[in-house]
């Protein structure tokens, strides 16, 4: 992903057969974050959601991943790229879209960093996620997803979905520091 496509509005694709409604005209990470939330809230089934939970993080094989590709991404201006920026982009949202199928709904109002300190996230497991990167960053944000599940914790997908893609990015550190201020910002007003 390049440091853009986080907001770059791009051309509409007309959607694929199968009952999903086209992304919007003009996209951007939330916008398609929320738009896979509702394809995940109505359009796929309980089958899609259960295969994506099984999905290893990285291994964009099954066949919801490749709905969710075709119905939300790939019209929004992901997953065009070729070879290699291709492949890592496919592990990315596949990462994304397994630990999306762990997670209570979609919570925009609550970021990741609030979540993860009323679910009480210990510190050290905490920085182990903000630290990893490249794999280990796709099992972390699995494990984080499976976490908030079980304490029942909605978050900001969106959140989630920067921290992945912005991985290799300029802006990395800014992303990451940005969880941390609400994380801490959260821990230090309920001590």
């Amino acid at each position: 992903m390049t440091d853009q496509a986080f907001e770059t509005p791009v051309a509409h694709a007309t959607a694929p057969p199968g009952g999903f409604e086209p992304a919007p005209r003009t996209s951007h990470l939330d916008a398609v974050v929320s738009r896979i939330a509702r394809a995940f809230a109505g359009e796929l089934s309980t089958g899609d959601l259960a295969e994506l939970r099984r999905l290893p993080p990285g291994d964009p094989s099954a066949v919801a991943f490749w709905k969710v590709a075709s119905a939300c991404l790939r019209p929004a201006g992901y997953l065009l790229a070729s070879g290699e920026s291709l492949a890592r982009d496919e592990r990315a949202w596949g990462a994304l879209l397994a630990s999306f199928a762990h997670l209570p709904p979609h919570h925009p109002g609550t970021p990741l960093g609030v979540a993860l300190a009323r679910a009480e996230m210990s510190e050290l497991r905490f920085v182990r996620l903000l630290r990893a990167r490249e794999e280990a960053l796709l099992y972390a944000v699995r494990n984080t997803a499976r976490f908030l599940a079980a304490k029942a914790i909605g978050t900001n997908w969106t959140d989630l979905a920067r921290l992945v893609l912005s991985d290799s990015a300029v802006h990395a550190e800014e992303v990451r520091r940005n969880i941390a201020r609400h994380y801490f910002g959260t821990l230090g007003r309920t001590e």
